[in-house]
């Protein structure tokens, strides 16, 4: 007979293994400092439109070493722009959608006529990343590891839409030839998105928004490559407000998801930025009542969307219907089935997490990247590849 265990509770329970190792996470938090530093000061002296947000920049982080992945606890996947100027919104209910123009005779790049432009804003900040990015090269990390810099973006729209900044770690001179997939970095992608308040522009009531809030507009709305870049989605971030133990939740959660579609060969769907727009469009889906969810549910509907949405191909730009598409319809049918019937084989468990199932005892301490110390020992590069994140 097969070894099963309670899928919900079981869940719960590896989840409280992926608590912070403060060594190896306090590493990762200050090399992701110091390339952020890097970047903003060369967008400060080029006075870019853009200078302003990059402090940002930091939470759209990802560390990945082969099945290991970290990333802060107040993850992001937007990087919010606050425009210079004031704007009228027009809103539209069935879309979900705004339409942003401007109110004086103002002139600024972010236009096209008289809208903001989603094609536009995306353009120029392809053009002045892409300039950043070849003037610095590479940065030396706080762990004493240089970081060789490359930036791209993924089109979507018919336009740059995620953009990616990798920072690869240089192990040695002469680093070992590495398998088709193994990917040591840390990435930053990123969505771009305008961020106002209830103070600048007040919502329509049928989003429910909170007393006090932020909304952002962003410009994914569709698949229609005939969408108009003046249109923008509008998305409540109800994750900003959360407490710490939600915001471990849904780390801990991204965590679970990504070893687990990493080790059934999901690459593409085990990008942080795949797993980060699953858990966002996911919040929106349920509202605040997400709180509530298990860290089962939550995967599953995070996985839901990836699937739904196909979002493997849209942060990778690949065609849809292959191998890896399958794999992941395929968890996602034994994760549904095993949330109906709380039940999962423990053999599934072992394979996709590499433990022994034990219930851990839930006392390791977290803290967010804002506000961690920087570690006193630095590591050489060889440790920092091993030490990340201490493997279950």
């Amino acid at each position: 007979m097969m070894n099963e265990l309670k899928f919900v509770s079981t869940m719960e329970d590896i989840a409280f293994l992926y608590c912070y190792d403060m060594g190896p996470h306090g590493y990762f938090v200050n090399d992701v400092d110091a390339i952020c530093n890097s970047i903003q000061k060369v967008f400060i002296s080029k006075r870019s439109y853009f200078k302003n947000c990059m402090h940002n920049l930091h939470k759209s982080a990802a560390y990945m070493d082969h099945a290991e992945l970290d990333m802060p606890l107040h993850f992001d996947m937007f990087l919010p722009i606050r425009l210079p100027m004031a704007v009228k919104a027009v809103f539209k209910k069935k879309e979900r959608t705004v339409h942003l123009g401007r109110r004086r005779n103002y002139k600024h790049p972010f236009f096209s006529g008289n809208s903001v432009n989603a094609l536009n804003m995306n353009l120029l900040f392809e053009k002045e990343m892409s300039e950043v990015i070849a003037q610095i090269g590479s940065v030396l990390g706080r762990s004493g590891v240089n970081f060789d810099l490359s930036y791209s973006t993924l089109k979507h729209n018919n336009q740059p839409f995620l953009h990616q900044l990798v920072a690869e770690a240089r192990l040695g001179p002469y680093p070992a030839p590495r398998e088709t997939n193994e990917v040591i970095c840390i990435r930053f992608d990123f969505v771009l998105a305008l961020e106002f308040d209830e103070s600048t522009i007040i919502l329509p009531s049928y989003f429910k928004p909170p007393t006090k809030y932020k909304w952002l507009a962003y410009g994914m709305v569709n698949q229609n490559n005939n969408h108009d870049p003046a249109q923008w989605a509008v998305l409540l971030p109800k994750w900003q407000n959360a407490h710490l133990a939600i915001l471990l939740r849904g780390l801990n959660m991204s965590v679970m998801l990504y070893r687990m579609l990493y080790h059934h060969g999901c690459y593409r769907f085990a990008l942080p930025a795949a797993i980060k727009f699953g858990y966002f469009l996911a919040i929106e889906d349920r509202g605040v009542e997400y709180m509530r969810l298990s860290i089962a549910e939550l995967m599953v509907m995070t996985l839901g969307h990836q699937v739904s949405r196909n979002l493997g191909t849209v942060v990778a730009n690949t065609a849809a219907n292959d191998e890896q598409q399958k794999r992941a319809q395929e968890i996602y049918a034994l994760l549904v089935h095993a949330f109906r019937f709380n039940v999962i084989n423990a053999d599934f468990i072992y394979k996709c997490y590499r433990i022994r199932y034990a219930p851990p005892t839930p006392c390791r301490l977290n803290r967010s990247l804002e506000n961690l110390r920087e570690p006193e020992d630095h590591p050489t590069s060889g440790r920092m590849r091993r030490t990340r994140r201490r493997s279950i």
